[in-house]
């Protein structure tokens, strides 16, 4: 099957670069669809349309709708070696799309290029295998991925929580640094740009380290009373909020180089969790049955919304621009929230027969996953300007866990089998497309930012895997 596309290079002698340049500014701000749409009016725009890489850049913008930093943009170019070889050995067609690819490496858009020809690439393939590429001789209860895939945070699985890196290097995934830290790690994470990460520690202490070429520099440590039990990026990677049993949420930021407290909000009770939105406008804590919507106003954070639920709240997550949120709960409801004439108010209740584990937009905030221990995912979407179920994704065993793919283009499922099942779309329906065994922790097989690899843990044979997916149809 194929869904390659002509790339002319960035010097190609169409004779279109003599065309008024406000043609491709208004076109570049238009949606996808509307750039095909445009594609059917004459030849001259068709060629204009692929001139630019308006289809690459405009499914690009509509998947990063929040800006990211330069490094972001570095990181892609200088990491498509790799990306390279996982495309060369995905199937034939990966092949001829490095060759085309390879001609483009120094245009201005390429990470859009890369982003969209990859997403096409994993999208048309109706079936996937999986295959492992490295063993870690021991068990991990977490792993993350940088962003731009050549590092994996990790945390031990041996319960003596030490965390580390793993570095892919000359092929291979090696061990790394090791993080120092007082009391056994409980959890680690990447900031969005990659360049600093936190630790959590048992003894109520969140660390936060520059992070670069694989060396870590601890810059600040943050104290609670009680155990941290949640700590998260802001999306500009300038700020950090953490959540507590000790009843508070504390938010830092880094100004010239340094991390520096900001805020200290304090709840009634102890906070599950606690996350920033774009632009750091509002934060959300989660405690017991309850959510609350914070927005900062003359320097105080103010309560806007109350979400109540009659269960416990499991999670919450802001869409990427921030204007909407989800709450998910045991009281087998998921909840969906949107600013309307400034206020936040109710827009959805999605009713499941079970708990309701997670819940999570895609990344241009048009559609939103919910996982349900009743078996079910449902996908929603955005009809006539209306949230509706447009899917419902079924298996036997309850689901703890589902998000979309970064490219908007894969649901990704983790069971309560310890199982993990990515589907996409295939025939216009949600359909399995592989299914790995074992997972990583609650959150299934973790995956990297482009997919070419994930990690999951295998606690029977107390060793870990770092594996990537393949086109079955050219197995």
């Amino acid at each position: 099957m194929s869904f390659m596309v002509s790339y002319p290079t960035h010097n190609s002698s169409m004779g279109i670069e003599n065309l008024p340049h406000f043609f491709e500014k208004a076109l570049s701000s238009l949606e996808l669809k509307d750039v095909f749409t445009c594609s059917l009016i004459c030849q001259r725009w068709r060629e204009l349309i692929k001139a630019f890489h308006l289809e690459a850049r405009c499914f690009y913008r509509s998947y990063h709708p929040v800006a990211y930093p330069p490094s972001l943009i570095t990181s892609t170019k200088d990491n498509y070696l790799s990306i390279r070889d996982n495309l060369q050995n995905f199937n034939d067609e990966g092949k001829q799309l490095v060759e085309q690819l390879d001609t483009l490496t120094n245009h201005k858009h390429f990470p859009e290029i890369l982003f969209f020809s990859k997403a096409k690439q994993f999208a048309e393939i109706k079936t996937f295998i999986s295959e492992d590429i490295d063993t870690i001789q021991h068990p991990l209860a977490k792993a993350r991925f940088s962003r731009d895939g050549k590092y994996i945070l990790t945390v031990d699985g041996d319960g003596d929580g030490i965390a580390s890196v793993l570095e892919f290097k000359d092929g291979k995934w090696q061990e790394g640094a090791l993080i120092q830290h007082s009391g056994s790690v409980t959890k680690a994470k990447f900031s969005q740009d990659g360049q600093h990460v936190v630790t959590i520690s048992e003894k109520g202490i969140a660390n936060i380290w520059d992070f670069n070429g694989g060396q870590l520099k601890e810059k600040a440590t943050i104290q609670h009373t009680a155990i941290v039990n949640s700590v998260e990026f802001s999306q500009d990677s300038l700020h950090l909020v953490t959540a507590s049993s000790d009843t508070s949420s504390q938010i830092w930021g880094v100004t010239d180089g340094q991390w520096l407290h900001e805020y200290t909000i304090q709840d009634a009770t102890s906070l599950k969790t606690a996350k920033l939105s774009h632009n750091n406008q509002y934060i959300v804590t989660a405690y017991e049955n309850k959510a609350q919507i914070r927005e900062l106003i003359k320097g105080q954070w103010q309560v806007k919304a109350t979400i109540q639920h009659t269960g416990r709240v499991n999670r919450v997550n802001f869409s990427q621009e921030g204007q909407l949120l989800l709450t998910a709960s045991d009281d087998n409801t998921a909840q969906l929230w949107g600013v309307v004439d400034k206020k936040w108010k109710k827009k959805a209740t999605i009713q499941h027969t079970d708990w309701v584990d997670n819940a999570n937009f895609n990344s241009n905030g048009h559609q939103f996953v919910t996982a349900s221990r009743d078996g079910t995912a449902q996908v929603w979407g955005i009809v006539n300007e209306k949230w509706q179920l447009n899917a419902t994704i079924q298996n036997p065993c309850g689901i703890i866990n589902a998000y979309f793919t970064n490219d908007g283009q894969h649901i990704v499922t983790a069971f309560m089998d310890r199982s993990t099942k990515v589907w996409g779309i295939v025939n216009g329906q949600w359909q399995e497309k592989v299914t790995i065994q074992h997972f990583l922790g609650r959150g299934g097989a973790r995956f990297s930012y482009d997919m070419r690899h994930f990690i999951t843990s295998n606690p029977f044979s107390r060793t870990s895997e770092v594996g990537r997916l393949k086109s079955k149809e050219d197995d």
